[in-house]
């Protein structure tokens, strides 16, 4: 091999992720003249054909919410062996008056459950239509970015720690918010971890406090019944930060991923699920931590976990494998955020 291929080889072999890709983060922000021609339609489109094949989409948006009139939202997909477009979906209605999510039937290709489309069976898409259609008086200048997270779920294969985070280094992101969720005074307080840690991650980027029980009613999903309505909290995560940031609902592909943001800065917080040793209760049908940091030495992730009583009692440390085992169960499900 010359040393110019030799050279380029090992260019590509130290840029190239070092993980499987199942998962893939879309993100659309808008620019000035898009917003202009979408509002004299009342409607945006966001399209992406020819992907890596998915059997699972999430949605998120950033936008300042319509103080008159609401946003829907609707998905479609391809089906990537017969090429053929699936039905439209009404995903999710969101304005000043209206927060709700929709199941909608499968039309034998495809269906969208509250949170996440999914294909049929063995089908996979390999594109996808987001139409948002401002409605009742609502403007779609008010819509900044639209973002997409595609997974192909029957590729996910759990990470070997042993041979995945070698030379990983420790890292720690100072001054993000203390809370629990369970020193708050609400009927509800057992299952308000999402609007608990989103409240964290939004008051990283102002540095200003913020009152939880709020950002829990500005959340609240009043079609699936629930706080934890993923899209909805990185909506109101875009509110209360102001702008200062991009928020997602996305899944990682490694805890590589995880690990790179807290190096940028950013805390991340992440869904687990099941029995982790250490922390103050079980979490069999999920629950939210705000990941800090990383102990290289002690192979131990930093985090707050809202679940523990005593706001100044949140920081935790659980062991790199409880942690990678309890957020596999579902599937590296993460909110994140990026710098706007």
């Amino acid at each position: 091999m010359g040393r110019k291929k030799l050279l380029l080889a090992c260019l590509l072999w130290a840029t190239a992720p070092l993980y499987a890709q199942w998962a893939h983060l879309f993100h659309k922000k808008i620019t000035k003249d898009e917003s202009i021609r979408a509002t004299k339609q009342n409607c945006f489109y966001f399209t992406k054909n020819d992907i890596t094949p998915f059997t699972q989409l999430l949605l998120s948006w950033n936008a300042v919410r319509p103080k008159k009139g609401q946003f829907t939202f609707f998905v479609q997909a391809k089906d990537a062996k017969t090429k053929q477009w699936g039905s439209w979906h009404r995903m999710i209605e969101w304005g000043n008056e209206v927060q709700r999510s929709h199941a909608t039937l499968s039309d034998g290709f495809s269906k969208y459950l509250h949170v996440r489309l999914e294909t049929e069976g063995l089908h996979k898409a390999q594109a996808f239509r987001i139409k948002v259609v401002a409605q009742e008086g609502a403007s779609i200048e008010l819509l900044k970015s639209i973002a997409v997270t595609t997974a192909d779920m029957q590729a996910f294969q759990p990470e070997h720690i042993a041979q995945s985070f070698t030379g990983l280094r420790s890292v720690f992101v100072p001054g993000v918010s203390k809370i629990s969720q369970h020193a708050l005074a609400h009927v509800d307080n057992h299952r308000i971890c999402s609007p608990v840690s989103c409240t964290i991650l939004s008051e990283f980027f102002t540095r200003n406090t913020t009152n939880p029980l709020l950002f829990a009613h500005n959340s609240y999903d009043k079609g699936l019944n629930t706080y934890g309505s993923w899209p909805f909290n990185m909506a109101h995560s875009f509110e209360q930060a102001n702008g200062k940031a991009w928020f997602f609902n996305t899944r990682l592909n490694s805890f590589k991923e995880l690990h790179m943001q807290l190096r940028r800065g950013i805390p991340a917080i992440v869904s687990v699920r099941g029995v982790l040793k250490q922390a103050p209760q079980p979490y069999p049908n999920g629950h939210l931590l705000t990941v800090v940091g990383y102990d290289a030495r002690l192979k131990e992730v930093l985090c707050h976990d809202s679940a523990k009583k005593g706001h100044e009692n949140v920081e935790q440390r659980y062991s790199l494998s409880d942690f990678i085992r309890a957020w596999e169960a579902s599937r590296r499900l993460t909110y994140w955020a990026e710098r706007a």
